[in-house]
């Protein structure tokens, strides 16, 4: 028991004796450096030009340009015969021999013998038996990892990370590319080095190298190549390349990608095997099931995604609507070529006949473009007509009918921007946005360089608006600096047996909208049914389409909205209008928009710079700080 007691006593004196220990620290004294105890009591005097603080047991001093290490006590424990030198650290210190190291780092023991030859332009100390070191030639910043016998650990990189049992390395390249590999604990490359960085362990990782060409790739030459152009390939979980070399690798999408070699494209499946020939120009997404491949200039295939050929090969293909796509051929007319379309389901098949221009569904109907040369006095000149075909089988519904053109000389490129508010703007002194006449009001025109072209309309409530030739004069207008070429055309509307259910008699319609049309006779606007029987006699300036059972109208300096009977229902107030949409109208009042309801209450703040559209009973799209669009609830 007593000895017990005596050797618990013994340790712990030894804790509270290595408790308060410290080691000298340096001091200077009239431009010489010693070291002093906790006391501040000189154990070593000062006689040394520069010193390092001691480090296990063991100090380095300089006299002059020599340096050595000495004990606590002051006496020598290695002579003074290095340029430079580092603290000790796990026995051993980084010096430069002053003879025969060609001012190189190497290693000393205590003993002050060399443990690791001089090879080094930098070192620094020793930890976990590994020392970070710089090469001759090395780039600025860049190291490697020695272990306690001078074997290389790593490559030379900028930042070394444990990583899994592996080692992450961020390296540069002379021209300042980062580098990106793993090696294992002996510094053995594992994976490739890739200027992209990339996560072992994990599947389908994709690297990227630079190379000249796509035949003499050496994987190594990513150190040294300075090449703009790049290979990329597949890594599997081991970090072994999986795949083939490639100049561009797509995302995968369903367990396949796109992949680009010697300016040729082909599929690969999920193990990295080419599924396709390597014979695609390009392809082209078209949506999640379907891509367009190039097979060569003028020629194009329907791919599904998989890259397994769909249907004949086109000049084009694109989607078109959830039921179709489009499809495009080249036509030879004499010297001269154009594109025709033609719509194609989604398993390839062919169902239309080959058109001008394809517009898009309408109720069941496609309206369709479609030219043809005809003999006049002036020679053969090329005519565009219009029909409908029927969306389930490409029927055409009707007869062909004629466009007409009105044609615009404008001195004034800008002026074009308003050519919809001149062409239409009655003699009143108010001005009505471009916006209003394109989207909702008289009839579907599309500028088409200097020309406006009628090219029917869609169907609305059953029937589409349609045309004919009345004269073979030409109504000149001249507004503003623009001058309006218009043809004597009147129109009428057809219903979805192909029939005209209203004669071309109308010099100026809208399309038919909850069984209504506005339509113009000289300078005034009315309304007729889809009777043709008139519902309200051309005496307005202006009327905007029917919603909600009312339609704005223009009355002496502001709007009001009118019902079927033409009765105000709300007053003139507004300084400019939509029709009514799910309930809601937007109207603007001192150069601010809001939103009203039939009964002309607010339901937004004029406070918006564009008219807010409803989209349905309780979502409203608005333009916010005049930068974006947010749907907002009511």
């Amino acid at each position: 028991m007593n000895s017990f007691l005596k050797y618990g006593a013994l340790v712990l004196m030894l804790l509270v004796s290595l408790d308060g220990f410290t080691q000298p620290e340096p001091r200077q004294l009239e431009g010489k450096w010693g070291f002093v105890n906790d006391k501040g009591e000189w154990v070593v005097k000062a006689k040394y030009d520069e010193v390092k603080p001691f480090s296990e047991d063991l100090a380095a001093v300089r006299k002059k340009d020599k340096w050595g290490f000495i004990f606590e006590s002051g006496k020598w424990a290695i002579k003074p015969r290095f340029s430079k030198v580092t603290s000790f650290s796990e026995g051993k210190a980084g010096v430069v021999w002053l003879k025969k190291s060609n001012g190189l780092w190497g290693f000393i023991d205590r003993q002050g013998l060399p443990i690791i030859a001089p090879a080094f332009s930098g070192v620094k100390k020793f930890k976990n038996n590994e020392c970070e070191v710089k090469l001759p030639g090395m780039l600025p910043h860049q190291v490697i990892v020695i272990n306690e016998k001078g074997k290389q650990l790593s490559p030379p990189h900028l930042k070394r990370e444990k990583r899994n049992g592996y080692y992450h390395i961020i390296s540069q390249k002379s021209n300042k590319q980062y580098i990106y590999c793993y090696v294992d604990k002996d510094g053995k490359l594992i994976s490739p080095w890739s200027l992209d960085d990339y996560e072992l362990g994990k599947k389908r990782q994709m690297i990227r190298v630079t190379a000249a060409d796509d035949d003499s790739f050496n994987p190594d030459d990513i150190l040294l190549s300075e090449s703009e152009f790049y290979l990329f390939a597949y890594l599997n979980e081991q970090g072994e390349v999986a795949s083939k070399w490639y100049r561009e690798i797509r995302d995968y999408h369903l367990g396949y990608a796109v992949v680009r070699r010697d300016h040729r494209y082909c599929f690969i499946d999920a193990e990295y095997n080419e599924v396709t020939p390597l014979d695609f120009r390009e392809v082209r997404r078209l949506n999640d099931d379907y891509c367009v491949a190039q097979i060569s200039e003028e020629s194009f295939v329907l791919l599904n995604y998989k890259g397994e050929r769909i249907g004949k090969e086109f000049h084009g293909y694109d989607i078109f609507d959830e039921d179709h796509l489009i499809g495009y051929s080249m036509e030879e007319i004499g010297d001269d070529r154009q594109y025709k379309e033609a719509l194609f389901d989604y398993d390839g098949n062919q169902k239309s006949g080959w058109y001008l221009k394809i517009y898009p569904k309408s109720s069941a109907y496609y309206r369709v473009l479609d030219d043809e040369y005809v003999e006049t006095e002036n020679g053969w000149e090329k005519k565009i007509f219009y029909n409908y075909i029927v969306d389930s089988t490409g029927e055409v519904l009707s007869h062909w009918r004629p466009t007409h053109e009105i044609k615009i000389e404008v001195d004034d490129f800008k002026l074009k921007d308003s050519i919809y508010h001149f062409l239409h703007q009655p003699k009143s002194p108010y001005y009505i946005e471009k916006t209003f006449f394109q989207s909702i009001f008289i009839y579907d025109l599309e500028l088409d360089g200097d020309v406006l072209r009628f090219n029917g309309g869609d169907f609305y409530d059953g029937m589409a608006l349609v045309s004919n030739l009345y004269s073979e004069d030409t109504i000149v207008k001249e507004v503003n600096g623009i001058t309006f070429k218009i043809p004597d055309m009147r129109y009428g509307f057809m219903d979805w047996n192909g029939d005209l259910r209203l004669a071309c008699k109308l010099e100026y319609t809208s399309s038919m909208t909850n069984g209504k049309a506005v339509y113009r006779k000289g300078d005034k606007y009315g309304v007729i049914n889809y009777k043709g029987k008139v519902s309200l006699p051309p005496k307005y300036d202006l009327i905007g389409n029917f919603g909600n059972g009312l339609a704005p109208c223009y009355k002496d300096t502001a709007w009001c909205y009118i019902d079927f009977k033409g009765k105000e229902i709300l007053p003139a107030k507004y300084d400019d209008v939509r029709p009514f949409k799910h309930g809601y109208a937007a109207v603007k009042v001192d150069k601010k928009w809001g939103l009203i309801d039939v009964r002309g209450r607010e339901v937004l703040k004029m406070k918006y710079r564009k008219p807010p559209e409803a989209l349905g009973r309780n979502k409203v799209k608005v333009l916010v700080d005049g930068v974006g669009y947010e749907i907002i609830s009511l």
